[in-house]
């Protein structure tokens, strides 16, 4: 069946609706949108006047959208003059590709866009402006999703790859929050001396750097889920890489707190953490260097043997007792091993004469440290 167009010699104003039997259509721009009746108010351009209370239908089955006002459109008529939505025409799409806002559309690809409420004023008439937010499947498999900020998704079938320049991930449920993803740094990549780099095109200034998960509880988020003291004190938190806090700055060991370094503060770059209240942290800095807190207790347990190498001084401080059970116990060292709670109290000790067999208060000889300390060797 072939479709007539309305023509000028049609009709007189724009209040009379040709009486033919079948379909007519006629191009029209999108003046008002009546939200509330699902309508739009049309201006024609193929003859001076208006036509108000436009149906507006699905672009396609399962996709509902309001068009902005500088829609240019095809406006479809029943026998009993009903109007409504045909298609939707591309205005303004050449100079949208010329001014790198959509991408161009090559044979057989699909680009999906939002669009502002507001239309770009031109010479002609407005045309929709499009929101920067796009969804763009290729020719050859590939699914691009990008945003207004450039920051895109895309699954690249030729490298079998899913790339981003954006990593950051949240998941909020009623148990949790869960924050990963490598961390952007907006003061782009960061020196060893903590300096940032100046932008150049040899440079990406948005250096990711960083792994971040964060286990928040939800009990200690306000009502902003992204707010104090939630990400401040998370249930755990792991960083892998140089750690950057919000600002973007380095973060770096504290004396009184990590392992002694040789210079200054070292930078963290493996560092595990729980709640500030269970006390748990596992770091690595920069030089080396581990720290191991807790609250609770430590338990080691091999069902083969453990070998403890250090080459340098070590430092035991232990506050309460300690229980030793060894079936054989080996000491050695260039240094002898002392008990000076032994060297105390030797001459208090009560010894065993061996002729006689039998306990004296009286020790069999002078004792001396130098022959305690003799005693005490590793031979």
């Amino acid at each position: 069946m072939s479709i007539p167009l309305y023509t000028k010699d049609k009709f007189k104003n724009t209040g009379v609706i040709y009486p033919r039997d079948g379909l007519f259509i006629r191009p029209g721009i999108v003046d008002s949108i009546n939200q509330d009746k699902s309508t739009v108010n049309i201006s024609w351009l193929d003859h001076p006047g208006i036509r108000q209370d436009v149906a507006i239908t699905q672009p396609h089955l399962g996709m509902h959208q309001f068009p902005t006002p500088g829609t240019v459109v095809l406006i479809g008529f029943n026998k009993v003059g009903d109007a409504q939505i045909l298609r939707y025409l591309p205005a303004g799409y050449n100079q949208q590709v010329a001014d790198n806002d959509i991408w161009g559309i090559k044979p057989g690809e699909l680009n999906l866009m939002s669009y502002r409420a507001e239309s770009v004023p031109t010479k002609s008439f407005p045309i929709p402006n499009a929101t920067g937010s796009k969804i763009h499947m290729d020719n050859v498999g590939n699914i691009q999703i990008s945003t207004m900020l450039n920051e895109f998704w895309r699954i690249d079938t030729s490298n079998n790859e899913i790339a981003q320049n954006s990593m950051n991930y949240e998941v909020n449920t009623e148990a949790g929050i869960l924050q990963f993803g490598l961390t952007k740094r907006d003061k782009g990549i960061i020196t060893p001396e903590g300096d940032s780099l100046e932008k150049s095109t040899s440079l990406n200034p948005d250096a990711l750097t960083e792994f971040n998960l964060r286990l928040l509880e939800t009990a200690d988020a306000t009502t902003n889920l992204n707010s104090d003291p939630a990400l401040d004190n998370p249930f755990i938190e792991l960083s892998l890489g140089i750690k950057v806090d919000a600002a973007g700055d380095l973060v770096k060991t504290e004396s009184d707190k990590h392992a002694k370094t040789t210079g200054n503060a070292q930078e963290i770059i493996i560092q595990l953490k729980t709640k500030t209240d269970q006390g748990f942290e596992f770091t690595v800095d920069k030089e080396g260097n581990l720290t191991l807190l807790t609250k609770g207790n430590i338990k080691l347990k091999s069902e083969k043997n453990i070998n403890i190498d250090i080459e340098k001084d070590a430092e035991i401080n232990v506050g309460g007792s300690v229980k030793i059970n060894s079936g054989d116990i080996s000491l050695a060292g260039d240094s002898a091993i002392v008990l000076s709670s032994f060297l105390n109290t030797y001459d208090n000790h009560t010894h065993t004469v061996p002729s006689l067999g039998s306990p004296t208060t009286m020790p069999l000889m002078q004792s001396k440290p130098s022959h305690i300390t003799k005693k005490t060797k590793a031979g």
